[in-house]
């Protein structure tokens, strides 16, 4: 099983690789200079992605028919009136997405008569939602396809999508999804999102008959499964209904839908223990939508809208396709190079994505518009003290220090740093600010202590000591430093006592010589 599964896997991944590499090719000859928008890494469905072997190759040969690049016009002496070219308001568009979608438009007044033109423009509509338009542009593309299966076939599998998603005509979405099908008869997708259509117009057995042909191509197809499963149990087929929903449960565990709706047979079939079981699994479980579907992906990947993009990240970094990743965060910070809020999160996420480099870039940029994004100057100053760069480091904690002098750990290491750029005092100065800012740390009075105690503020460095001692009390090396401090301002007897402790928790220090040399010239010590 899991060996089928992987080999239908990679069947699908190629799948996706010819549709990109095509699309790919499309642009290059259509487009006015624009830059193609990266590959959108759409997640695989849990919902049965996987086809039969046939069925990938049967796509992927069709694909490869020989119309042309560009497709055919309708044929020879056949007119076909055009509708008026749909051109949306794009006030409140992203400058990116109006581009793409002025260059989609612009190819089709180039060239009215191609179906391809007219379809890749629905597609770009399609993909930023903008599905009035995008029906307008695939029905004339479906009826300029002539005798171009390739795009008879896309055009209208896509009409059929797109108004069954927006709650078309029942009689035009049964007549485009039958005029895919019929071309393309081995697209599992197809079957289910045919079945799905004939669902709603409570055709149920015409609904099953297309969910079974989906399981013939690809009996892995999980969602078939659970579809059919419903259909048959509506209908009163109950065992035939739990076969295939327990079906779809072993291929897709995790889809809470096919869980509640055993839990409904098996109610019906008097399993109520089994019942039971099926609804407790169901509540801690989520629902999966949305058919796997590479020719509705393919589109989705055009969007180059903000939550597409932002969607398109996230996907891409679950699927640890880090390339992909990076490619739709050019696209955003192309989309928003004045939004600082927009170029912060980008650099961020650049920064998730290790690459370092592009991520200073960018949040050096939303810095430059915004000197108050103090995530984006914490992030940059932690790389530069990462590397040593010390004073860069600086520049942005400071910044971020005097809006919130409060933060004791941002003024702790600053003062850090500062000491290991021997600026004692301005350590000295941040360090106390960490402590009297309620810091609790012995590293950081250890270091206050010793500071202090070379700008010959001994008494006070005495005081830090001690307070090291009171959170360690075995602190060899505070204790030796503590016993020099005291030695030096004259409290002999004090400074052996500390120089005693020392030489049992640090017997690598010179301790007990101290206290000894110490001892033989204070007979009698006083302090």
């Amino acid at each position: 099983m899991s060996s089928r599964r992987e080999t239908r896997r990679q069947e699908r991944k190629e799948w996706r690789k010819r549709e990109k590499a095509e699309r790919r090719g499309k642009s290059d000859s259509t487009s006015s200079g624009e830059a193609a928008s990266p590959p959108r890494e759409k997640p695989p469905s849990k919902t049965g992605f996987l086809f039969v072997g046939a069925a990938a190759i049967v796509i992927g040969a069709f694909f490869l028919l020989s119309e042309g690049e560009n497709g055919a016009p309708a044929g020879p002496g056949v007119s076909v009136d055009a509708p008026e070219l749909p051109m949306p308001a794009s006030a409140d568009m992203t400058v990116l997405v109006r581009r793409t979608i002025e260059t989609a438009h612009g190819n089709v007044e180039l060239d009215p008569d191609s179906s391809l033109s007219w379809g890749q423009y629905g597609e770009v509509l399609d993909a930023h939602h903008l599905f009035e338009d995008a029906v307008v542009c695939y029905r004339h593309a479906a009826a300029l396809a002539g005798d171009s299966l390739r795009n008879r076939f896309r055009w209208n599998y896509l009409l059929a999508t797109v108004l069954n998603a927006t709650g078309g005509s029942d009689d035009e979405i049964d007549s485009a999804f039958a005029t895919a099908m019929a071309i393309e008869p081995d697209y599992p997708p197809g079957h289910v999102r045919h079945g799905d259509a004939l669902v709603r117009m409570g055709r149920n057995a015409e609904a099953a008959a297309a969910f079974e042909r989906a399981i013939a191509l690809d009996a892995d197809f999980a969602m078939a499964h659970r579809n059919l499963g419903q259909v048959l149990l509506a209908e009163g087929e109950i065992d035939r209904a739990i076969e295939h929903l327990e079906t779809s449960a072993r291929y897709d565990p995790g889809d809470s839908v096919v869980q509640t709706s055993l839990a409904r047979a098996y109610r019906q079939k008097g399993r109520e223990s089994e019942a039971r079981e099926a609804l407790a699994r169901s509540s801690e479980l989520s629902p999966v939508f949305g058919v796997p579907d590479p020719i509705r992906f393919a589109v989705e990947e055009l969007a180059v809208d903000p939550l597409s993009l932002e969607d398109r990240i996230d996907q891409a970094f679950a699927n640890g396709d880090i390339d992909a990743a990076m490619a739709a965060m050019d696209l955003i910070e192309e989309s928003f190079p004045d939004d600082a809020v927009t170029l912060e999160r980008v650099g961020l996420r650049r920064l998730k994505a290790n690459r370092k480099e592009a991520g200073i870039k960018t949040l050096e940029k939303a810095i430059a518009l915004d000197d108050h994004r103090h995530e984006a100057r914490l992030h940059l100053a932690a790389i530069f003290d990462e590397n040593k760069e010390f004073d860069k480091a600086l520049l942005h904690y400071e910044h971020v220090a005097e809006e919130n002098p409060e933060n004791a750990g941002l003024q702790q290491r600053i003062g850090y740093l500062y000491l290991a750029k021997n600026e004692l005092e301005k350590g000295v100065t941040f360090l106390l600010n960490a402590a009297e800012n309620g810091m609790e740390d012995p590293g950081l009075y250890h270091n206050l202590g010793t500071a202090l105690d070379r700008l010959d503020r001994t008494a006070e460095a005495v005081i830090y000591f001690e307070r090291v001692l009171a959170l360690e009390p075995r602190n060899g090396g505070t204790h030796y430093n503590l016993g020099m401090a005291l030695e030096r301002l004259g409290k002999t007897e004090r400074a052996i006592e500390h120089y005693d402790e020392a030489a049992v928790h640090a017997p690598k220090l010179p301790a007990k010589e101290r206290a000894d040399a110490l001892r033989a010239a204070n007979p009698t010590p006083g302090g």
